[in-house]
């Protein structure tokens, strides 16, 4: 069976998350300042570092670095080049000097080599199309005792019918995958990386109980849905999910 083309996923993020990600809907679900602050924590900033916020979206992370540390320079990049523009605006509206945003194209990161001690990625793993391909990139961007910290949902090991990426894929933002905490710290250590730090967190999604969401529910078991807290909301489905967020260092062995 043929991969899908990863142009499909990045087109259909750019104009969703383009519409999207300065909305005040779309802030009140994703922001969680208690969270962010563990981010921060995780990536163990130095002063006068560098850092990159891949996936940056609304810069919601690298606003939050750049505040709380103006003695280090943070680089937001994100497919979503309307939404990167309004961060531009937003940083000279908040006089941050030390944050800069960039457009990328979704495969490649664009970044130098050796370049960055931290670099950080809030919820955008599960849309990367070449996933394999960007951990590589931030592996060979990160200086020596760089960390990469991230922050991405992960699914129950016993849902077996793929209930939660059948779910999110429900809306067209360009979701490729999400994985089991397992795999996904697997996947991380055959690109270079080692756990460092790990801690759960978790977020609410909701869809609309259109005819293919309810399809899906009424075909999942019991089970599967009380493990993600699936309930039925007026016109919309909630479900939650677990957060995985890890900091992870360069294995001394580098990637396998």
């Amino acid at each position: 069976m043929p991969r899908p083309d990863p142009s499909r996923f990045i087109e259909e993020a750019r104009q969703r998350f383009d519409a999207v990600l300065h909305t005040p809907e779309f802030k009140r679900v994703h922001a969680d300042d208690a969270q962010l602050d563990l981010l921060i924590d995780l990536l163990a900033v130095k002063p006068g570092s560098r850092y990159l916020d891949l996936g940056t979206g609304n810069g919601y992370a690298a606003f939050g670095i750049a505040a709380r540390h103006s003695d280090c320079r943070i680089t937001g990049i994100d497919i979503a080049g309307k939404a990167i523009e309004k961060n531009i605006e937003l940083a000279r509206e908040k006089g941050l000097a030390n944050v800069d945003f960039t457009a990328t194209d979704g495969i490649r990161l664009g970044v130098p080599i050796n370049a960055f001690d931290g670099v950080i990625c809030r919820y955008a793993l599960h849309h990367l199309p070449a996933l394999r391909t960007t951990l590589r990139e931030v592996f060979d961007a990160l200086r020596d005792s760089g960390r990469l910290v991230i922050a991405d949902p992960v699914m129950a090991d016993d849902d077996a019918g793929d209930f939660m990426n059948r779910f999110l894929a429900l809306n067209p933002d360009g979701h490729v995958r999400i994985h089991t905490r397992r795999e996904l710290l697997r996947l991380l250590g055959e690109c270079g990386f080692e756990a460092l730090d790990v801690a759960m967190t978790s977020i609410s999604f909701t869809r609309p109980l259109n005819p293919a969401c309810r399809a899906l529910v009424d075909a999942t078991p019991r089970p599967i849905r009380r493990a993600y807290g699936v309930a039925r909301q007026g016109k919309e489905v909630r479900a939650r999910l677990n957060i995985l967020n890890a900091a992870l260092a360069r294995a001394p062995q580098g990637r396998k």
